[in-house]
């Protein structure tokens, strides 16, 4: 039976500089740490000094108590939920607009297409008038 390792400090610390999208170099830069430090730090062979915990939680939006521990802290995960909530109306609000985009394509392609038709009409019923005027003029000049 495998055991399954809980994830330490430093696969925490990566996977948050990580899901950043932050080199080693750019994101020990914002802390202003030497790359080599954050390395040491996120192979676990460092321990965090009190310091550079202040410098995570002033300079990130790390989440201190879920890269100690491994849990959000409630203030996080409540945040995180209204986020999701969030999210999802914005997906909702979308997927709206996306269906009223695509009605109002159908109502273009109807518009023009009835205009089309109206304009084909207009054209016979001139072509009609204009062929009614020039018989009324050849027979007036008889």
């Amino acid at each position: 039976m495998t055991r399954k390792r809980k994830k330490t400090f430093g696969k925490r610390l990566r996977e948050f500089r990580k899901a950043q999208a932050h080199s080693e170099a750019a994101f020990a830069k914002g802390l202003g740490i030497r790359a080599t430090i954050l390395t040491g730090l996120e192979t676990d062979m460092l321990r965090p000094s009190d310091e550079i915990l202040i410098r995570l939680a002033t300079a990130t939006p790390a989440d201190l108590n879920e890269l100690l521990t491994g849990t959000p802290s409630p203030a996080a995960a409540a945040e995180v939920a209204a986020l999701r909530k969030i999210k999802h109306e914005a997906r909702t609000i979308l997927n709206g607009v996306r269906d009223r985009i695509g009605k109002l394509g159908r109502i273009k392609r109807t518009t023009k297409s009835l205009i089309d038709e109206i304009d084909q009409e207009t054209e016979t019923k001139l072509k009609r008038k204009a062929v009614s005027h020039d018989c009324k003029q050849r027979k007036s000049k008889r």
